[in-house]
C-alpha cells in the first residue's frame, strides 16, 4: 500500500553498556560505557536491547521486575561536553538522568536462564548519551564470564 510508514533503522547498534559484575537489587551501573552518536543522522526512536546471559538470582522477585534504563544526554545544544550535566556518582541517585524505558524480566525463568528484553524509547532532540540502568527487580543481575550489555539501535519511519 502507498504511503504506508516503514522502519529505518541505523546502519548498526551501539553497545551502550558493559558490565563485568553482577548488579544487585536496587542499584545504579554505569559498567563501561559508549556513546551513542545520534548527531549526525538525528533519528527520533531507538530501541534497546538488553543481555542477560547468566540471569538472575537471589531473592524474591518485585511485583513486576524491571531493569530500567537511564539516559544522560550529551551536547545538549549541539555543542560541547561543556553542556553535559555534571552528575552524583555512584549508588542509586538518578538526579540529571532521564528513564527512558524498562525492561520487564520473565519472572517464571530458572535463576540461571538467559534473558533477552527490548524496550522502544524517543530520542527526539538528542544528540548524544550515554546510558545507566537500575535493576528494580528483587534479585541480582549475574555476571560469570559474559557481560551484561544493553545496545541502543536508533531508527525512524518513512512512507513508503
Amino acid at each position: 500500500m502507498a504511503n504506508e510508514l516503514k522502519q529505518a533503522w541505523g546502519a548498526s547498534e551501539t553497545t551502550v553498556l558493559s558490565i563485568t559484575a553482577d548488579v544487585t537489587d536496587g542499584s545504579l551501573d554505569a559498567g563501561t560505557q559508549t556513546q551513542l552518536d545520534n548527531s549526525s543522522e538525528l533519528y527520533p526512536y531507538a530501541k534497546a536491547t538488553i543481555y542477560l546471559p547468566n540471569g538472575v538470582t537471589g531473592g524474591a522477585w518485585n511485583g513486576t521486575p524491571t531493569v530500567d534504563l537511564y539516559m544522560e544526554e550529551q551536547d545538549i545544544g549541539g555543542g560541547t561536553d561543556d553542556e553535559t550535566p555534571v552528575l552524583p556518582s555512584g549508588g542509586t541517585d538518578t538526579v540529571g538522568l532521564k528513564q527512558v524505558g524498562s525492561f520487564v524480566l520473565d519472572d517464571n525463568a530458572t535463576a540461571s536462564t538467559a534473558q533477552r528484553r527490548t524496550c522502544v524509547f524517543s530520542l527526539l532532540g538528542v544528540n548524544k548519551a550515554e546510558f545507566r540502568i537500575v535493576n528494580n527487580t528483587g534479585r541480582t543481575l549475574d555476571y560469570v564470564a559474559t557481560a551484561i550489555t544493553v545496545k541502543v539501535r536508533p531508527f525512524s519511519v518513512a512512507p513508503t
